[in-house]
């Protein structure tokens, strides 16, 4: 931050200048780490060039260190060095009084040939390493968790390179306008400074090959310095045996034969002038895995006409992009049950675990109505209101039912296994709720009627062969 009010000091300074870079380079570091202040240059730099790097204020610029190769300067100035092989400055045993901007400079024959700018924030504990699993489309928090708002809160945000030695790249501060955004990011990230967070939304594949270094800064002191690094969720399903499934893969358009499935049976790839699908094996066409041609569309989706292998389904290009976990329901009981109008429906799942409450009315698809591990699962709007959550998600309770309330109500119970790299065993139980007309000739008033209503007329009838 103290780079951004000095810019107009900066700029002055580096008119003129052949080799100047304006736009401060981020460093961070921790106490007691050292940081190196590197010459970027363009190309070979004169032996006759002289070297000084400067820690830069509103007040003075103050010299830390001056360095000439002809001139026998020393290679070290207090806790700064010198590496005349690489040419960079190096601070050991940093402080958090340290944080600051700072200038390097080339000197050659009385003018400058090179100038860098520096923002060097120091925080105060070493790097936490953050794995972050976010599904394609889906959205994930890069910073901030557990941190509470504070008026001082400045949030930054880096794009870190893990393969090279590249620069951290500022990308958003909240204490100045947004314009380092790249593009890509403008709409999909959300800041709260309430919570001090930073959320992505809509992930793209792009976004898989990226890390990120979050500060959270309160006036302007470093408070937590973490590295964030995005990588696929892996997707459990939970299919019925022999159910229909689709399994979404979305890639940027592309040639149809860089991508290809890998299933627990092989692999499912497009052939040569294949304008949709290839069948997986030679058994009955309408029990072949196929995936569907997305060079137009980018829709490389694989298509299981009836699930029967359990295990992983990877869609890939080049590498794993997305991966499935299918883990069939094993169906532990199928049981009827009736109801009449106001009489109050409990349907009990027999199991404890994460929770899923399904419904199919008739022909229709089977819809998810409770989720007891993903609130934004709302009840279908016939059933708000009627529906008592204190009991759910164990058992399923239903107030003042009526006949449009008959349909199959599945429970699908997800157990955790005790090797959090397998998946969740899943057990159902499945529900077929039928209402009764209480007048009607299946029920009690009627069964109990039509039998007094026979003693009656059989009464009748031998009174009248007595007479």
């Amino acid at each position: 931050m103290e780079a951004q009010r000095l810019a107009p000091f900066l700029l002055l300074i580096c008119i003129g200048v052949y080799d100047c870079h304006l736009q401060p380079e981020s460093l961070i570091s921790t106490v007691e780490d050292s940081v190196k202040f590197k010459v970027h240059g363009t190309g070979p730099r004169s032996v006759l060039e002289e070297y000084a790097l400067y820690k830069v204020s509103t007040e003075g610029d103050l010299l830390l260190f001056n360095f000439s190769l002809l001139g026998g300067s020393p290679l070290k100035a207090g806790r700064v060095f010198f590496d005349i092989v690489d040419l960079f400055f190096e601070l050991v045993n940093s402080t958090l009084y340290d944080s600051g901007a700072y200038r390097l400079e080339a000197w050659l024959d009385g003018r400058i040939t090179y100038q860098r700018n520096y923002s060097l924030v120091v925080c105060p504990s070493k790097i936490e390493l953050h794995i972050l699993r976010a599904q394609l489309n889906g959205s994930v928090q890069l910073c901030g968790a557990g941190s509470k708002g504070d008026p001082m809160t400045t949030i930054q945000l880096y794009n870190y390179s893990l393969m090279s030695d590249s620069p951290y790249m500022l990308m958003l501060d909240t204490n100045s306008p947004m314009e380092r955004l790249p593009e890509d990011l403008t709409d999909r990230l959300q800041v709260d400074l309430n919570s001090s967070s930073v959320t992505l939304q809509g992930v793209t594949e792009q976004d898989y090959t990226k890390a990120y270094v979050c500060l959270i800064l309160q006036s302007g002191q470093c408070q937590s310095y973490t590295l964030e690094i995005l990588v696929w969720e892996r997707i459990t399903l939970y299919p019925r045996m022999t159910a229909r499934l689709t399994l979404p893969c979305h890639i940027k358009p592309t040639s149809p034969h860089q991508v290809y499935w890998t299933t627990p049976s092989g692999n499912v790839t497009l052939s040569t002038g294949d304008s949709s699908q290839v069948p997986h094996n030679d058994s009955q066409q309408e029990e072949k895995m196929y995936m569907l041609n997305g060079s137009q569309t980018g829709d490389y989706s694989l298509i299981i006409p009836s699930v029967k292998e359990h295990g992983k389904y990877s869609c890939n290009r080049k590498k794993t992009f997305l991966e499935y976990e299918i883990s069939m329901c094993i169906g532990i009981r199928s049981t009827n049950a009736t109801f009449s109008n106001n009489e109050t429906v409990k349907l009990d799942c027999l199991a404890y675990g994460e929770i899923q409450w399904f419904r199919q009315r008739g022909a229709d698809t089977e819809e998810l109505i409770l989720d007891s591990e993903d609130k934004t699962v709302l009840l279908p709007q016939d059933l708000r209101g009627r529906v008592n959550t204190s009991l759910t998600p164990f058992s399923l309770v239903i107030a003042n039912p009526t006949a449009e309330d008959s349909s199959v109500y599945t429970c699908r119970v997800k157990i955790p296994d005790s090797n959090s790299f397998k998946p969740a065993t899943c057990l159902e139980n499945q529900i077929r709720l039928h209402y009764e007309d209480p007048y009607g000739i299946n029920s009690a008033f009627y069964k109990v009627h039509a039998s007094l209503m026979g003693c009656g007329l059989l009464a009748m009838a031998s009174a009248v062969i007595l007479v």
